[in-house]
């Protein structure tokens, strides 16, 4: 019980109690209470917080000491603090009357002969029904636990505090160790946990004995806030301690564990190995636009390159395509790849694609869908800002920005390496990039080339067109709308998505134009990807690591929108758009 003496109207100090939004002791205008005095005086064990009104409010103090007014201020202040920090219910506001009680002293013991004092107006008594009565006025919240100490063991943290009682009225009953993930850091843990600015604290209930308390199961590689407050014997709570910081340690990523793999394994990983690729087409003619990978029909080998430190992974050519249509009826355009077969060969390609989730890139040349999907991969395989090396798929050293990278329709398997994959395999598919300098005959044979990509996926589960952030020229963007418009059924259209590049704060410039020629982008990701960019790569130096990590993080973020949209979205059949793009095919030979 926590009550408060002689205060002049003891409703009114009532409902400043117990609401929170009342005005303070110096806007009620006190002094315009007639002035009365009563020596009438009660014992707080028999009187209730409704005797103490009724008895109060016969009783109407008069003054004018404007110290008085600063303690009763105060002694709201702190009891209602108590109220609202006191999840437990057992402690009980009472006003009332008191003309004596004895003082606390942090030296005093209960068998310290307590001297009764007369208490003043304002003053906050603690009462328990068994020992006297005790003047806590200045004493309240109580003292805090030391600052905890931590140690980090893995993503385990054991937590250490002390704690002096003040003596046998405020004896801890309980501990409660407070923690909280916080953001920051520029290798992309805390925005992988999902980690946000506000984060809640959790608590965790130790014996008012204790002294130290394990937390675990903690997310790997990112800092935590720790406070400690005390639960006392009365249902008060201390003040909370100080907080103490630290980072749980980092679990080893898969990117870094395929670069290990790589280096111990070089040799034989970056031979090129020729292998039988099945041609169901009887022509055996090759594109000249082909990669070499391809056109000779070998494993593409990985590759370390020391200068942009970046691991250019291999792949093997598991099935081709031949155009069947004129005027490039026999030349290569579609190609099926599984994505780093000797990492753990346990984990096996699927037979068919019958159960992945594909997912399909397209966009105008220069946009920066290769290096969207670079860094899609390298977020499925869990890269951070800080490895040794940049994880790329894409290889797209000695291409100029003008030309796509692409040059044929290639179908990226890959396996469910690292959590991120939720188990699933996920098929990327990269179409080669429009409006290139090749010309109008290019343009063409991306047409008969995706004619032959429905003979391998009959389901897509997310279609996505990569846009630069600024670009608003209707003559730039109209050709690739409208190529992925006309390329697929209307039952794709909930399907169609938005990777806004080169992104920065606020809203992409070309929404505005992608919305006028009929895309749909009410939803669109934004990503900026220039750590995967050749450029940077190979002068890392030249931008600030505080904006670095600040690209990073909205690019993994983007990612993980990314990851999550082709995870849970339905399969949508191609057989529709399969007979859309043969029609068409038709009508132009």
């Amino acid at each position: 019980k926590l009550m408060v003496t002689n205060h002049p109207s003891a409703a009114l100090l009532k409902d400043m109690i117990h609401e929170p939004e009342s005005q303070t002791i110096s806007a009620l205008k006190l002094d315009d209470v007639p002035p009365s005095r009563s020596s009438s005086s009660s014992s707080l064990a028999d009187m209730d917080s409704e005797g103490a009104v009724a008895q109060n409010s016969q009783c109407v103090e008069w003054f004018r000491d404007s110290n008085v007014k600063v303690r009763l201020e105060r002694s709201c202040s702190n009891l209602k603090q108590l109220l609202s920090c006191n999840a437990h219910g057992d402690i009980r506001f009472v006003v009332g009357f008191l003309e004596k009680a004895a003082p606390w002293s942090r030296r005093a013991t209960l068998s310290t002969t307590r001297k009764r004092v007369a208490a003043q107006i304002g003053d906050v008594i603690l009462d328990d029904g068994v020992r006297p009565p005790l003047i806590v006025t200045n004493n309240l919240p109580c003292r805090a636990p030391s600052c905890p100490s931590l140690h980090v063991t893995d993503q385990s943290i054991t937590v250490s505090w002390s704690y002096k009682e003040d003596d046998e009225y405020f004896k801890p009953a309980s501990f409660v160790v407070c923690y909280r993930p916080r953001p920051g850091g520029d290798d992309g843990r805390a925005w992988r946990h999902r980690i946000e600015a506000d984060e809640p604290f959790v608590e965790r209930q130790v014996s008012g004995t204790a002294h130290s308390c394990k937390l675990s199961g903690l997310h790997d590689g990112v800092k935590y806030e720790v406070q400690i407050y005390a639960q006392l014997s009365h249902g008060l709570l201390s003040n909370r301690s100080e907080s103490s910081f630290a980072e749980t340690l980092k679990l080893a990523t898969e990117a870094e564990s395929l670069l290990d793999f790589y280096f111990q394994n070089e040799a034989q990983l970056s031979e090129p190995r020729r292998q039988q690729v099945v041609h169901p087409s009887a022509s055996t003619s090759e594109s000249a636009a082909a990669p070499t990978w391809a056109r000779q029909g070998m494993c593409k080998s990985w590759e370390f390159d020391k200068d942009l430190n970046a691991l250019f992974l291999g792949f093997r050519v598991s099935e081709t395509r031949s155009i069947t249509s004129r005027p490039f009826e026999g030349q290569l355009g579609v190609a099926v790849v599984d994505v780093i077969p000797q990492y753990k060969p346990d984990i096996e390609f699927p037979d068919s694609l019958e159960d992945a989730h594909v997912l399909l890139f397209a966009g105008a040349s220069g946009h920066g869908k290769s290096t969207q999907i670079n860094a899609f991969v390298s977020f499925l395989l869990g890269g951070e800002l800080n490895d040794r090396a940049r994880m790329m798929l894409i290889d797209d050293r000695g291409v100029s920005q003008a030309d796509s990278v692409t040059n044929i329709v290639t179908l990226y398997r890959l396996r469910p390496l690292s959590p991120n994959f939720g188990g699933k395999h996920i098929v990327i598919v990269d179409t080669p990039g429009f409006l290139d300098t090749r010309g109008h005959q290019r343009d063409v044979f991306i047409d008969c080339a995706m004619q032959n990509l429905f003979d391998f996926i009959h389901h897509v589960n997310a279609v996505a067109l990569c846009c630069k952030s600024d670009e608003q020229r209707t003559h730039v963007l109209e050709p690739a709308v409208r190529y992925v418009l006309r390329l697929f059924d209307k039952n794709v259209k909930g399907h169609l998505r938005t990777v806004v590049s080169h992104s920065s704060i606020g809203k992409p410039q070309c929404v505005k134009t992608l919305k006028k020629l009929g895309w749909p982008c009410d939803e669109f990701i934004q990503v900026q990807n220039r750590s995967f960019s050749l450029a940077f790569l190979a002068d890392k130096e030249s931008l600030d690591r505080a904006i670095l990590s600040s690209e990073w993080n909205m690019s993994m973020r983007g990612q993980q929108r990314l990851k999550e949209m082709v995870l849970t979205m339905e399969n949508i059949s191609m057989d529709l758009s399969a007979q859309v793009v043969s029609q068409r095919m038709q009508l132009q030979e």
